[in-house]
């Protein structure tokens, strides 16, 4: 009377959002033959946890959910609603006694805490992803007139898993391989070769920023599947002049990373790492870095990942410097966004933005003079209508230069994302004793993207393509009342 798993995910990991379906069959449990059961239904348990040698355990139970046999006589199930309330965007630095994760130098501390956004080199994550595991059995009673019990025999596992904090995306092709389905994210997204993009990101393999822009990568690190851990990032600056120098980081503890990975399958903590590879995070952890961009002569740089045993373990991306040859001095604003797979990305928009304030006023009417005196006296700051209090947000407007069909497809995530920021630009560290704990309000602001369409464009449609997106700081600014 066992159970059979008759359909499940095709890949190991997958986006929190998936749809996670298990289909669990027992023909003679159902049919009754040859020994009938009153009541059958098909239950499924969900463990969730993000250490893998705990599943299954009783205190990694999240969730019970039963369903009565289909015309087909199986049980279908769709967990997607429990998985993805199990992650979350990792929004500060990880923080433990051994990973050393660090802001201009300073090590994160139960006080001092930072944005992920800003770090020196690596970071573990808080709860980026989870391991999970279904079970599927049977229920019924032996008699009419008794309650339905677990039948014995039926208990049947639905598979292994990792879920990492993303979202499917519709245009993604599943590939089906009899009744299961899937999207082999592990292949394409994971540092495990040259042809591997190598991070958890659709942005275009060149992207620009300024020279004090801020902003990180997330990438799998060890996984489960016995992908191999990052070494390190390598880092290549090219310069005006044709030369090239590079230098490299290590994936180890005292850089915030991992130097030993968990034995057997790694806890998820360290299945993703972020690494800070804007100028803005370089130049305040690296003195080549901070020399190169002294030196004035560097127009690029490029990066990859290693992994332990291979140079070259994804393909290597760009990140141009900002110039602005035609003397224009427009405030440049950098966003920040969720993206499609749980980590972050940025643009800096350097065309023309605008600032603007908008008020909400609580008024009240007040009467002229003193009227709580031995006679009345005219005060000329009372009467009339006044405004008791001013609620007030900014508004942001902000541009691009021309952009090309790869950056044009990149803002149709940016306009999905549901969550943004405005992350400001790197700023000399020169009071850390009293400063520092004020780094989360001076380089991160929440803002809310009023925008609410979006046209992909081309360059056959188009010819030319620039966008232009409205941002709305989340949080109101409450003046006091009078």
């Amino acid at each position: 009377m066992a159970t059979t798993l008759e359909q499940n995910p095709l890949y190991p990991i997958n986006p929190a959002t998936f749809k996670w379906f298990f289909v669990f069959k027992n023909d003679p449990i159902v049919s009754g033959v040859p020994t009938p059961y009153w009541n059958v239904k098909f239950g499924c348990v969900l463990f969730v946890t993000p250490i893998f040698s705990q599943l299954g355990a009783a205190s990694t139970e999240v969730a019970l959910t039963k369903t009565i046999p289909n015309n087909a006589g199986v049980g279908i199930f769709n967990l997607q609603r429990f998985i993805e309330s199990y992650t979350s965007p990792q929004q500060l630095s990880f923080l433990d006694g051994t990973h050393v994760v660090r802001f201009h130098g300073e090590p994160r501390t139960e006080d001092f805490y930072f944005p992920i956004h800003v770090i020196d080199k690596y970071s573990m994550n808080d709860n980026c992803a989870t391991y999970l595991e279904p079970r599927g059995f049977l229920e019924g009673a032996v008699a009419s007139n008794l309650p339905a019990q677990t039948i014995s025999g039926t208990v049947q596992s639905g598979g292994k898993f990792m879920a990492f904090n993303g979202y499917w995306k519709n245009e993604l092709w599943y590939r089906k391989v009899g009744k299961n389905f899937g999207y082999d994210y592990e292949t394409y997204y994971a540092p495990k070769s040259p042809s591997s993009y190598g991070i958890l990101s659709d942005a275009p393999l060149v992207q620009y920023a300024n020279d004090r822009d801020y902003g990180v990568i997330s990438m799998f690190n060890q996984i489960f599947t016995n992908l191999s851990p990052v070494a390190y990032v390598s880092i290549t600056g090219h310069f005006s002049n044709g030369s090239t120098q590079s230098f490299s980081v290590n994936n180890i503890d005292a850089n915030g990373g991992v130097t030993t990975p968990n034995p057997g399958a790694p806890h998820c903590q360290e299945s993703i790492l972020f690494f800070g590879i804007f100028p803005g995070n370089l130049r305040q952890s690296n003195s080549t870095f901070q020399g190169w961009l002294n030196s004035g002569n560097l127009t690029h740089y490029t990066w990859y990942i290693a992994t332990q045993g291979l140079k070259l373990s994804s393909r290597i991306h760009t990140i141009k410097l900002n110039c602005d040859p035609q003397g224009r001095k427009y405030e440049r604003i950098r966003i920040g966004w969720l993206n499609t797979m749980g980590g972050w990305d940025y643009y800096t928009f350097k065309m023309k933005s605008t600032e603007s304030i908008k008020t909400k006023t609580n008024d009240w009417t007040q009467l002229e003079g003193s009227w709580n005196k031995d006679s009345w006296n005219p005060q000329g700051w009372k009467g009339g209508k006044k405004s008791y209090t001013v609620n007030a947000k900014k508004k942001y407007k902000v541009n691009t230069d021309f952009v090309n069909e790869e950056e044009a497809a990149w803002f149709e995530y940016m306009i999905n994302s549901p969550e943004h920021y405005i992350i400001h630009p790197h700023e000399d560290w020169r009071e850390p004793a009293t400063d520092k704990y004020n780094s989360f309000e001076k380089y991160v602001t929440a803002v809310r993207l009023l925008s609410s369409s979006y046209k992909k464009k081309t360059i056959a449609n188009d010819n030319v393509m620039q966008y232009s997106f409205e941002f709305e700081e989340s949080r109101t600014l409450n003046t006091q009342p009078i």
